[in-house]
């Protein structure tokens, strides 16, 4: 274990200087909290992220990339790194997050009071007031459909929980790993949440909200053969992450959902987050 620090965080940015900075302000401005390590993936970066981070924040562990890990390959590396030196428990950090100042300390809290080994994580708010961006779902089927679950007085048992701000120990890391390696940006949260709960342990949407994250806003994609290959593209579900995110968790007939997808999007088009 690394001394006395328990806790590794891992972020991952690309060309967001400034909301980079101001998430690891919050972080590093939280009270009363645990001891911590960052690891942050600079994917690339061509707007002097990586050297304002340097400046403003030397203890930070900067690991380069080359452009193309986006968020989940971003996040395996982070996770990965971090592994080498070994924490009792790993933190996902969006680095679009501002966490509100006591934060960290009422995750590191839960994870204290955790009888078991479990995933832990929080809702975070939209700017707009009472609005939520991201939370944790149920699964409404053994398909690779959730519903969203709103935060309650206390934890809420989940089956997938967004990686805005999550908590994973260490033992369900070393049960089953870290972010599977063939995914891109999206799905890195769902499928380990997928896979931690087929492997036994139990994830927890916490009380309350950590923080403000803006929603942000959604882009059209179009029906017919231009529609199917920007949800082919590696920012959504190209084939090299559904066929084994379908094979293992949209059960034994993945090959028709799979394909029902991209035809769905052939007939009528979607949207994705801008």
């Amino acid at each position: 274990m690394n001394g006395n620090i328990e806790l590794a965080v891992l972020i991952t940015c690309h060309n967001r200087v400034q909301i980079t900075l101001q998430c690891l302000r919050s972080l590093y401005g939280q009270v009363n909290a645990p001891l911590f390590d960052v690891f942050l993936v600079d994917d690339g970066s061509t707007d002097g992220t990586g050297d304002a981070v340097r400046a403003e924040f030397p203890q930070v562990n900067i690991i380069p990339g080359d452009g193309n890990l986006y968020w989940s390959g971003g996040m395996h590396t982070a996770w990965s790194h971090a592994l080498e030196k070994g924490y009792k428990a790993y933190i996902w950090l969006n680095d679009d997050v501002t966490l509100d100042p006591d934060a960290l300390q009422r995750l590191y809290a839960a994870y204290r009071e955790s009888l078991r080994p479990a995933i832990l994580g929080f809702a975070v708010r939209d700017t707009k007031e009472g609005v939520l961006s991201a939370t944790g779902g149920m699964r409404k089927s053994w398909r690779m459909h959730v519903s969203e679950v709103i935060p309650g007085d206390k934890p809420v048992l989940v089956d997938t929980i967004c990686g805005q701000f999550t908590l994973v120990p260490d033992e369900i890391c070393q049960k089953i790993g870290i972010f599977a390696p063939y995914l891109i940006h999206y799905f890195g949260d769902l499928e380990y949440s997928l896979r931690a709960r087929r492997n036994g342990f139990e994830i927890f949407l916490l009380p309350g909200t950590a923080g403000v994250c803006p929603a942000g806003g959604w882009k059209k994609i179009p029906p017919g053969v231009k529609g199917v290959r920007m949800e082919m593209s590696p920012k959504r579900l190209p084939l090299s992450v559904g066929v084994p995110l379908y094979r293992q968790y949209a059960g034994p007939l993945w090959s028709m959902h799979l394909f029902l997808h991209y035809f769905k999007i052939f007939i009528k088009g979607t949207y994705s987050p801008s």
